[in-house]
């Protein structure tokens, strides 16, 4: 043991967790690694070389040891990860042989989650994961399958926006390499099974549990029961999902330490009612418990939760007093060194915070609530405890507060905690073919999840239920750590009365809500125009903020799902102005579900010849939520404080061929003497019409048309604008965009280009006189 540490093993998570940390930030090359390596060699005898002399030296040493040994692992597995032989065959075509140890079903196609993958073609070799996608075609794999493969593997998408989410890293920390596709069935085949024979008929027992659920129980019912017994929410309808999210309930749709925990306290009942003996008992639960967790696909949580239990009731039955912070910190340990990249999933840290929010501050709460039901008073104190420790995470990753919460747990938990106790028996049943009991237990389970989605729903429709606030720094997280921890030294029951340094704590607390007040308010971004074209694939959206912090948006994407999570993660809730270039999917379809989360003051749009279904939608919808909607013509002005927006296009008669690319809106801004042209799918009949009109085009950045597509930006016009800077939104596209030639047009220009689909958002400041830009991928 560590030199008489009363919690050796939290003190070795800390400093573990603080080397891998600093590992995750700092990488560094094979030489230097080893050098690293040697000396935490060198370390390692001299710290048993002075051991026995038990000092304050050999303690630093041990700490200081540990916090490297942190660092050189993550390192390690990074290079590992970088120098796998799977990247020598990213983005080709290959003949793979690989087996199949997880599926999963996500309604229009299904995921297999492939390891121990070799080349046919090519000498190569790896143990790290690939998730094969399967789309139009059911190949019917199994677990344990060795199949061979002709796809392509390819990395996932990255993250390409301030506030985004990166699918690449997500996978990552789930020991994921790549990714595939496969579409035919002659690209697919089994060429053996070689499956360990448990946990094939685990895994056989799961798909029969799904089997047996979707034929008693109709949707959504099917769905929502999967995600609570078998922790697949993969077909769980996002409304359902996002509901729960706004209340926070998001904990009982994954198998988390409130599943396991209601399991295990279920298995000792049991255990007590056929007089197991506590030995027993004991080897019983570890093994139900340790089946579920195979069955349930080792989710983080559920590991977390089945270890701790198991170490907890091992404990118990050894007669040692179970320290809850030294258990949860072993079971860390252990967790961080099967994968160092969980440390820094959300379900890692939501997991783990949550049992260190509820043992740290649910005494304290409860002390201080006015209720006389215990039982009433420490289900309120754990949610409160559960939702301050966890509440700088949440905004952090989710950027928004459930206010909420703790009513809806209080309403709902004890619904789902009937539902699933009643769902293993319900399950039990229907296993061993007792029908009439199986389908009166699941009847009384629809009953009382048609209860739940009523209540969740009436909440959510009726309440504002969330509070954005957008991502917080980390040093706001911080302080407000510190602002818990002084608040419970203050609160905390002490034994000898007076003996807290009351007015200490008191100008530490002050202190600190000082400090995070100037966090908070006393930095903002650069006065002036701010301007983010955001990488929303092969489509538009840009945002901008003038300087009297007026907040417009020009399109929106085809979904609208990286402009809403950008203007999430900054704190947005309205919007003064939108613009639709035109009424094209990838232009005006995420407007649509804009519209659906953030409240618009006004939108402008261009003349169409004829609508469509997708302008129809949106009229509607527009009227549905009484925005003002504005229709522009050449001439027109819309001024927003100092920056002023010149309608250059469309005007009458409107263009007939390609009609809504060629009577896009083409919109100038003019703030001082900086100026950007904004094009939309503008081609060379609508600019050759700018052209014969003498507009005047000229402006710093170009706001390239079409996606860089070779219908649009004609010497003429380029020559016209004569910009400094070319900005083309692109994504991954089966129409060329953008075409080399209009590239190298542009480059002969001396005209700087940047692509979103290589740099992601381009960010753009200007004070009027001066302008400067920055890519969100640095490295492209």
């Amino acid at each position: 043991m560590l030199i008489k540490l009363n919690r050796p093993l939290l003190e070795v998570f800390i400093l573990l967790v603080l080397g891998l940390t600093v590992g995750n930030y700092f990488l560094l090359d094979i030489i230097s690694l080893n050098l690293l390596e040697g000396l935490a060699i060198v370390l390692v005898f001299i710290a048993s070389y002075l051991w026995k002399q038990r000092s304050a030296k050999v303690k630093v040493i041990i700490y200081f040891l540990i916090f490297l040994l942190g660092f050189i692992y993550l390192q390690s597995v990074e290079l590992s990860w970088q120098k796998d032989s799977l990247g020598e065959i990213i983005g080709n075509k290959v003949k793979l042989v690989a087996k199949v140890i997880r599926i999963v079903d996500k309604g229009y196609r299904k995921e297999y989650l492939l390891t121990d993958i070799r080349g046919v073609d090519r000498d190569i070799y790896s143990n790290k994961e690939v998730l094969l996608s399967t789309y139009k075609i059911d190949p019917k794999l199994r677990y344990g399958d060795i199949i061979e493969v002709d796809t392509k593997l390819e990395l996932a998408k990255s993250q390409s926006n301030p506030g985004g989410f990166s699918y690449r890293k997500y996978l990552k920390q789930q020991g994921i390499y790549g990714i595939a596709k496969v579409n035919s069935y002659e690209d697919i085949r089994v060429i053996a099974n070689r499956a360990n024979f448990i946990i094939r008929t685990l895994f056989n027992l799961r798909q029969r549990i799904t089997v047996l659920i979707e034929e008693y129980f109709p949707q959504p019912y099917n769905y929502i029961l999967e995600a609570l017994l078998l922790g697949d929410k993969s077909l769980l309808p996002d409304k359902i999902e996002d509901n729960f999210r706004k209340l926070g309930l998001s904990h009982l749709l994954v198998i988390s330490g409130f599943h396991i925990g209601l399991i295990s306290y279920l298995l000792y009942l049991i255990g007590n009612r056929l007089k197991f003996s506590k030995r027993l008992n004991l080897i019983f639960s570890l093994i139900f418990l340790t089946f579920y967790l195979i069955i349930t696909g080792c989710q983080l949580p559920s590991l977390r939760a089945v270890l701790l239990i198991f170490l907890v009731l091992l404990g118990n039955y050894l007669e040692r007093r179970v320290d809850i912070y030294n258990l949860l910190a072993g079971v860390g340990i252990v967790i961080v060194l099967i994968n160092p990249f969980s440390l820094f999933t959300v379900s890692f840290q939501l997991s783990f915070g949550a049992v260190v929010a509820i043992s740290y501050l649910t005494p304290i709460i409860s002390n201080y609530l006015p209720l006389k039901n215990d039982k009433l008073n420490n289900l309120i104190s754990g949610s409160l405890a559960a939702q301050l420790g966890l509440l700088p995470i949440l905004i952090y990753y989710f950027y928004e507060i459930s206010l909420l919460s703790v009513l809806s747990n209080l309403l709902i938990m004890p619904l789902i905690s009937l539902v699933l106790w009643l769902g293993v028996f319900f399950i039990l049943l229907a296993l061993i073919k007792i029908t009439i009991i199986a389908k009166l237990f699941a009847i009384i389970i629809r009953v009382v999840l048609f209860l739940v989605l009523r209540i969740v729903n009436m909440i959510v429709e009726n309440f504002v239920t969330v509070l954005l606030v957008g991502k917080q720094a980390i040093v706001t997280i911080v302080l407000y750590y510190l602002i818990v921890y002084s608040l419970v030294k203050v609160l905390k029951p002490n034994l000898i009365p007076y003996s807290k340094n009351y007015k200490l704590h008191g100008k530490l607390i002050i202190l600190i809500i000082v400090l995070m007040l100037i966090v908070q308010l006393g930095f903002s971004d650069v006065n002036g125009l701010k301007i983010i074209i955001l990488s929303v694939g092969n489509g538009d959206g840009i945002y901008l903020e003038t300087p009297s912090h007026q907040r417009i948006l020009i399109d929106g994407g085809e979904d609208g799902r990286e402009i809403i999570a950008y203007l999430k993660s900054r704190g947005v809730r309205s919007l003064d102005m939108v613009f639709i270039s035109h009424f094209h999917a990838d232009h005006v379809g995420g407007i649509i579900e804009l519209i659906k989360e953030v409240r618009v003051d006004r939108i402008f749009y261009p003349p169409i010849l004829e609508e469509d279904e997708i302008s129809k939608k949106f009229f509607k919808l527009a009227k549905k939520k009484r925005i003002e909607v504005i229709k522009l013509f050449k001439g027109d002005n819309v001024k927003a404080s100092q920056v002023e927006f010149k309608v250059l296009g469309p005007e009458l008669p409107l263009i007939n061929e390609s009609p809504a690319n060629n009577n896009s809106l083409v919109l100038k801004l003019i703030y001082k003497e900086f100026k950007v042209l904004f094009t939309g799918d503008l081609e060379v009949e609508g600019e050759e019409r700018l052209l014969a009109n003498g507009a005047n085009l000229s402006s710093i950045i170009l706001k390239v048309g079409h996606h860089g597509s070779d219908t649009s930006s004609s010497i003429s016009f380029i020559d016209k604008v004569n910009p400094v800077l070319a900005i083309i939104s692109v994504g991954r596209n089966n129409y060329g965009h953008p075409s080399r030639k209009i590239i190298k047009r542009f480059g002969k220009r001396g005209v700087k280009v940047l692509r979103t689909d290589y740099s992601g958002a381009v960010t753009l400041w200007t004070d009027g006189q001066r302008y400067n830009y920055q890519k969100f991928l640095l490295n492209k």
